[in-house]
């Protein structure tokens, strides 16, 4: 398997972003072109996209902090 050094930036970007909220990232899922991860204490997820034009992440882990485990709703 050839290593995707983009990909790897893009992982450890987003992974020290969701660290500095709190989220521990617990591991990477990959696709062609994709990887996700979720955080360990609440689940909220990290997903980085590689495309031609720019690279993106987004993510709840990204956006707010790690305080509780979030909750399910019932449906």
């Amino acid at each position: 398997m050839v290593e995707d050094h983009e990909m790897t930036a893009l992982q450890r970007i987003a992974e020290f972003s969701a660290r500095v909220r709190g989220h521990q990232p617990n591991g990477w899922w990959t696709l062609e072109g994709s990887a996700t991860s979720r955080c360990a204490t609440c689940e909220r997820s990290i997903a980085v996209y590689r495309s031609l034009a720019q690279p993106e992440m987004d993510g709840a882990a990204l956006a707010v902090e790690c305080k509780e485990p979030v909750q399910q709703q019932a449906g």
